[in-house]
């Protein structure tokens, strides 16, 4: 196969990984919608900050089961040990970020709120502690529920780093906040790290129940490419109209997903308003591009007997499957990108036709025969040789 060949087929591919990534990034939204997975993951933040020992189980492969056991089916993250992390979320300025009882948890807290809160469990219930009194509680690594007036002692890590901190900021309250608020973002970061790789495990068996659903075959669709000169040209035509017609795709692909930038977490109307809008645009998008699409590069069931009749053809669907899971998991985002690039590399490889044949091509075209191409040869022969002139006169 010649380049040209295989770069069409490439963006054939990269076209319908877009759009299959298109219709997964909505689904993996009503997903973490649902599961209010960003507050889920900033509480764990939390919990990591304030209650480290009680948070992990000691082996690594036991955590990540409980840790993703958690985030799909409890609703609250805390223990009932858990008492610092519980006040935290019981002070006045943090519980009412929740829209009712069953939404509570805040999907996004900025960093001034964060240390608010802690510089007020050091104070208690007197809020015109001495910065004396301040440091005293900091030292001994004591907090008061300003609600029932409890007294809850922090564990030896966090007493010890918040005490570190209180030692840099010299006896400043307002510098002890700020080294605070550079603590919390610090934490947000890794948060973020932690949320974009959920969303990408996430996406991916999301883009292996696509691939079983519609038989989304890579392997397959690159050899219907590749058999087939005119389905590649009207595939890259599609990939090239879809990018004119979505040419700020990329700017609403580039939502808030990070813990630091997210919205609150929704209430029960807002989320219903949400998940509709989120089912409106998957439909809308499965019967407008992907069903086109699937019809065109004949995705899907209908004819599998045929192409899939021994063990290694149906492992090699299987593979086609995890291939295309695989690309899916990377993000819309990413093949926009790609699409984008490849089309620009396919446009500059791309033949510039001169002023002459740009006339010609508007001119009337006709076709001359064998005997009338032949006579023009020999007239010019004859033009150029002096004594054939002489002979003739």
């Amino acid at each position: 196969m010649t380049g040209s060949i295989i770069l069409d087929i490439i963006i054939g591919l990269v076209f319908i990984y877009l759009l299959y990534s298109l219709f997964a990034t909505i689904l993996q939204e009503i997903i973490s919608t649902q599961l209010s997975l960003r507050a889920k993951v900033l509480e764990k933040a939390i919990i990591r900050m304030m209650e480290d020992g009680k948070s992990t189980t000691g082996h690594p492969i036991k955590d990540r089961f409980v840790g993703w056991h958690a985030l799909l089916f409890r609703r609250n993250l805390a223990k009932q040990d858990m008492r610092v992390v519980k006040t935290f979320y019981n002070h006045p300025l943090i519980k009412y970020l929740g829209e009712d009882n069953f939404y509570n948890k805040p999907a996004y807290i900025n960093s001034s709120n964060f240390s608010k809160v802690i510089v007020d469990m050091f104070r208690g219930t007197d809020m015109a502690a001495t910065p004396e009194k301040f440091g005293a509680a900091v030292t001994r690594g004591e907090i008061t529920d300003i609600v029932k007036g409890d007294v809850i002692k922090l564990n030896l890590e966090t007493k010890a780093y918040l005490r570190s901190l209180w030692v840099d900021a010299s006896g400043d309250v307002e510098k002890f906040r700020e080294k605070v608020e550079r603590w919390f973002d610090d934490t947000m970061e890794r948060a973020t790290g932690w949320y974009k790789k959920y969303i990408q495990l996430i996406l991916f068996f999301i883009g292996i129940s696509l691939a079983a659903v519609f038989n989304v075959d890579t392997i397959q669709i690159a050899r219907n490419l590749s058999r087939d000169p005119k389905l590649r040209e009207q595939v890259v035509n599609a990939a090239s109209s879809y990018l004119r017609k979505n040419t700020d795709l990329k700017d609403k692909l580039q939502k808030e997903d990070s813990i630091t930038r997210a919205s609150l977490s929704p209430g029960a109307v807002e989320f219903q308003e949400r998940t509709s809008d989120l089912l409106a645009q998957a439909n809308k998008l499965l019967q407008e591009d992907i069903n086109t699409r699937n019809k065109q590069l004949a995705i899907g069931w209908e004819g599998s007997e045929l192409i899939y009749k021994t063990t290694a053809s149906k492992w090699m669907r299987f593979l086609g499957w995890m291939i295309t899971a695989f690309a899916i998991s990377l993000g819309a985002p990413f093949w926009f990108d790609m699409l984008n690039k490849l089309m620009k590399v396919r446009g500059a490889g791309a033949k510039v036709p001169t002023a002459r044949e740009e006339k010609a091509e508007t001119m009337p075209q006709t076709v001359a025969s064998p005997v009338t191409t032949v006579n023009v040869s020999n007239e010019l022969e004859v033009a150029d040789d002096p004594e054939n002139m002489i002979e003739e006169k």
